[in-house]
């Protein structure tokens, strides 16, 4: 797998999946998109309804690393993240993205980079309100021993992995989360959010990152209710 690393016109950078032609992050700005998505539409968004109770993650294409040190900069209650990722790229972990993010958290970032991709389900602490954990496999081979509060679904798109988009990995995502648990994503394809609708869950559609996208999705999974 031979990766790129580019600069994004946000001035973040991102890495070029070379063979697939596919960026870890919008090239259009990774670090605005990153913001825009998965913490304002999700973390945010959920902290203000649960404003003290420890969440669960759950990132599906965990990648570079880059939501999960939003994250932790945005913890502020005990938040436990699972980050699946069938193809580690570690040594390209450390610095995607360090740019923007304020020097205190180098060490922070340094041991998040560092945490070895282990079959390992124990959490390790990387800063006061944020335990991590790194499993490298694909998402419907994953099967919580927790569930999640929170999705970011943040696979490649759905051009180059479709699978992930569809019925089964989202049937099988529906096991792994809490009864009114999130999800969020760039992603506003007709025929996904078609899918979504078709298994019952909400959708929300949100505007996406300014000067990117014009939408982005939030699903609602089944309460129960």
């Amino acid at each position: 797998m031979k990766l790129q690393r580019i600069k994004t016109a946000d001035g973040s950078s991102t890495l070029l999946h070379e063979s697939l032609g596919e960026t870890y992050h919008s090239a259009k700005g990774a670090f605005s998109e990153s913001m825009h998505v998965y913490i304002e539409a999700g973390l945010q968004f959920l902290q203000a309804q649960k404003p003290h109770t420890p969440l669960h993650i759950l990132e599906v294409g965990y990648g570079t690393g880059m939501n999960a040190l939003l994250s932790l900069t945005y913890a502020r209650q005990p938040i436990y993240y699972t980050g699946l990722e069938p193809f580690p790229i570690q040594e390209e972990e450390l610095t995607t993205c360090r740019e923007f993010f304020d020097a205190s958290l180098a060490e922070a970032q340094e041991k998040m980079a560092s945490l070895p991709w282990s079959h390992d389900t124990s959490y390790q602490q990387i800063h006061e309100h944020f335990y991590l954990r790194k499993l490298p496999c694909a998402l419907i081979d994953y099967q919580a021993d927790q569930q999640a509060d929170l999705v970011y679904f943040d696979a490649f798109a759905p051009k180059y992995q479709p699978d992930l988009w569809q019925d089964e990995a989202w049937k099988h995502l529906m096991q792994q989360v809490k009864p009114g648990a999130l999800a969020v994503t760039y992603c506003a394809q007709g025929a996904f959010r078609r899918m979504l609708k078709q298994n019952q869950l909400k959708v929300e559609i949100l505007p996406g990152t300014p000067g990117q996208k014009k939408e982005m999705t939030r699903v609602i999974f089944s309460s129960g209710d």
